[in-house]
């Protein structure tokens, strides 16, 4: 595909386009040219048909936040930003070198800061961070003055971000959480930051580069392409679980679940590929051997005879 003349052509063209329609079939080649092109793409989806995407319908409707931080947040007169390194890290586990760089930076911030701290306490704390145990995060970033969330990109709390249209700080520990991150930073949702890089300076960039006014519109923008669909994740996930109901005839494993072992391990091409030349190898050589046997036992014609 990428050897012909009019797609080397578009390739090095400088053309630009809204969206690229990708026909997949055996190649995802196509891919690349819509990624250079830079544009969205519209094309096959390698999920089976039977899994539908309701990214999002744990995102409920924001309920009243509790007076102590409700107050704390609207007598902001800068915004707020919140921070939450989710259920499984504890914030008080940061090395301490670590957090009193982020002491020092928020301490820099003109915002106030709501921060998820699990500990009884935090030396040195300065005087515009509240602090809790817990918090109704969902909430509270549907709060219009959270102007910035820190996050370690757990994919809850970064699908609650979006929904909300707030700014993220990615500073991925583990698991699937620095591909978040990279897929935030790479999509315009936030920027990303390693804890082994983290100084006071580039985190106070970081903040910086987030709260700027036209990068939040930019981010409010995204937020309100992802709501912009015929129905709601939630509505997508009761409709088609009374699908299934409906139709509890259908079948909607993919085909390739009820593939036999020997097929799924390979086992036919593996005999069809190394066993039967061998067999044949075999059965050439056992041949040959038994020519080569019968021949030398055969009588020599040709001796004399006794007289």
């Amino acid at each position: 595909m990428l050897d012909d003349e009019d797609v080397q052509h578009l390739w090095k063209s400088k053309m630009k386009f809204d969206v690229v329609v990708v026909e997949q079939f055996n190649s995802d080649c196509a891919l690349g040219l819509a990624y250079k092109l830079g544009a969205p793409t519209v094309g096959t989806s390698i999920v089976p048909a039977n899994i539908i995407d309701v990214g999002g319908y744990h995102v409920a409707k924001p309920k009243p936040l509790p007076n102590e931080l409700q107050k704390f947040i609207e007598e902001s007169q800068h915004g707020v930003i919140y921070i939450s390194f989710g259920s499984m890290l504890r914030a008080a586990s940061i090395p301490k070198d670590k957090l009193q760089t982020i002491l020092d930076a928020l301490a820099k911030l003109p915002q106030r800061v709501i921060w998820k701290w699990e500990a009884k306490s935090l030396p040195g704390k300065p005087k515009n961070i509240f602090l809790s145990k817990w918090l109704p995060q969902n909430d509270i970033l549907a709060h219009p003055n959270v102007l910035a969330f820190y996050s370690h990109c757990g994919l809850l709390g970064t699908t609650e971000a979006v929904y909300h249209g707030v700014p993220i700080i990615g500073m991925p520990m583990f698991g699937d959480q620095a591909t978040n991150a990279g897929a935030i930073e790479e999509s315009g949702f936030g920027v990303k930051i390693n804890l082994e890089d983290l100084t006071k300076d580039n985190l106070l960039q970081k903040f910086k580069t987030v709260l700027d006014p036209n990068f939040r519109a930019n981010v409010k923008l995204l937020s309100q392409a992802w709501h912009d669909r015929p129905i709601s994740a939630m509505e997508s996930a009761v409709y088609w679980t009374e699908f299934a109901a409906r139709y509890h005839n259908f079948t909607f494993r993919t085909p390739a679940a009820d593939v036999p072992f020997y097929q799924y391990m390979l086992l036919d091409i593996f005999f069809i590929l190394f066993v039967m030349p061998l067999l044949t190898l075999f059965i050439s050589m056992y041949y040959i051997y038994q020519v080569c046997l019968q021949r030398k036992s055969r009588p020599n014609g040709n001796s004399k005879k006794n007289h």
